[in-house]
């Protein structure tokens, strides 16, 4: 029953993206109309990544513990009542207060969401077609993101409540979608234990498997580039394209573009050995962007470029990052790397924010260097197949799935 789980969960995933592009643009229009400033939109996306780094602990927990259909689909339908509650608030004109935290409700359910999102799909696709979901589902969250944004600015002219309506919706209908799939769980769920005594036993099993916590690190790392992309872009459309904001416009549509593209590439590209070198190129990009002056052709080609290498490098390693997890922790290796990627951005970005202000080629080499950093780290470690670890033990628990289980949980005893 597994190949008919493929279409809905990436429509799920096309739909939910969606109205995350309409709430984001949303929320910071709102927020910016009332207080005149952005500082109050920074303060928003400040508190969700302190939020992710709490949430995850508790998150990756409850995957593990609990039907992960269940918990995606209960997840979604919260947070359209929570959308929904956010369009009335909107629409009576409530304190700013009220919309920062009802917002922020909403991102606790996102939170929660991810991990047993993630570690349904191995549930839910299978180890012999994860790798084509993986890069359709990459595309269906592009596509969906965009074509939320440009429904923002349709929607947006009745009225904000109606672009948080539309957004509840979304949600309502990714629920209905996940509440219809054929899942049978394959992995045994653990006996009630506390938060603590579960991520130490999670702790044991990443100590234990050679390679595992800097394969989440560098999986974590390739998601640098997206605050490196949302920073530049407003100063670089200033300073190289006279502030013309079509080009915001077009640099986001190419990126996400590239993103897309990376599904058609994948079919032909499936070594997972070698994601470093999609890495480097990321790098590579950068680094020749921050010298390639005003030209519009070639921002588009670099722009493109960098969406296509970012998504087949995650991709790769969200690979085989899910095929070398055993299910039963699943749940908290994804916590692990959402809560990875969350330390590191709210790490960096005020070194980001500092070279960028100093002068946008410097934020743009500074970016490159630390992007290099991490390529030449996998690269080190790919050749010495010192991380990637053993990809068959999604494969060997769908074949049998108490001894896959049992091997596991001796090793790290």
């Amino acid at each position: 029953m597994k190949r008919e789980n493929l279409r809905p969960l990436n429509l799920a995933t096309f739909i939910s993206n969606f109205g995350d592009g309409m709430h984001t643009l949303a929320i910071g229009q709102i927020l910016f109309d009332r207080t005149g400033a952005v500082t109050s939109f920074g303060l928003v996306i400040a508190l969700n990544y302190l939020i992710g780094i709490v949430c995850q602990i508790y998150a990756g927990h409850l995957a593990d513990l609990f039907k992960r259909s269940s918990l995606v689909k209960y997840s979604d339908l919260t947070r359209g009542i929570l959308v929904m509650g956010l369009a009335l608030a909107v629409g009576a004109a409530a304190p700013i207060r009220w919309i920062v935290g009802i917002s922020l409700l909403i991102k606790i359910g996102t939170q929660i969401y991810r991990p047993s999102y993630q570690a349904m799909i191995s549930e839910a696709v299978g180890a012999d077609r994860l790798s084509a979901f993986n890069s359709a589902n990459a595309a269906c969250m592009q596509g969906g993101q965009v074509l939320g944004m440009a429904a923002f600015g349709l929607l947006f002219k009745f009225g904000p409540a109606s672009v948080f309506v539309a957004d509840a919706l979304t949600f309502f209908v990714s629920a209905a979608i996940v509440h219809r799939l054929q899942i049978s769980s394959a992995v045994a769920r653990e006996a009630r234990k506390s938060v603590v005594r579960s991520w130490i036993e999670a702790y044991r099993f990443v100590r234990g498997e050679k390679g595992l916590l800097l394969h989440i690190v560098l999986s974590a790392s390739v998601f640098l580039i997206y605050p490196v992309v949302e920073l530049s872009m407003v100063p670089i459309n200033a300073l190289r394209f006279g502030g013309d904001k079509m080009w915001l416009a077009v640099l986001n549509g190419v990126f996400s573009a590239g993103c897309v593209l990376s599904m058609w590439l994948r079919k032909y590209w499936k070594d997972e050995e070698h994601a470093w070198l999609w890495m480097l190129a990321q790098a590579l990009l950068l680094g020749v962007f921050a010298f390639s002056g005003s030209s519009g052709s070639l921002a588009i080609a670099i722009y493109l470029g960098l969406g296509l290498v970012s998504t087949l490098a995650s991709i790769q390693l969200l690979n085989r990052l899910m095929k070398r997890s055993p299910g039963a922790f699943q749940g908290r290796v994804s916590a692990l790397r959402y809560l990875t990627i969350a330390l590191m951005i709210s790490a960096l970005m005020p070194v980001l924010t500092s070279t960028f202000t100093h002068s946008l080629d410097t934020g743009l080499l500074c970016s490159a260097g630390m992007l290099l950093a991490f390529a030449l780290l996998a690269a080190g470690a790919s050749l010495r197949g010192s991380f990637l670890g053993d990809a068959t033990v999604l494969c060997a628990e769908e074949k049998a799935p108490a001894q896959g289980l049992a091997l596991k949980l001796i090793a790290i005893s």
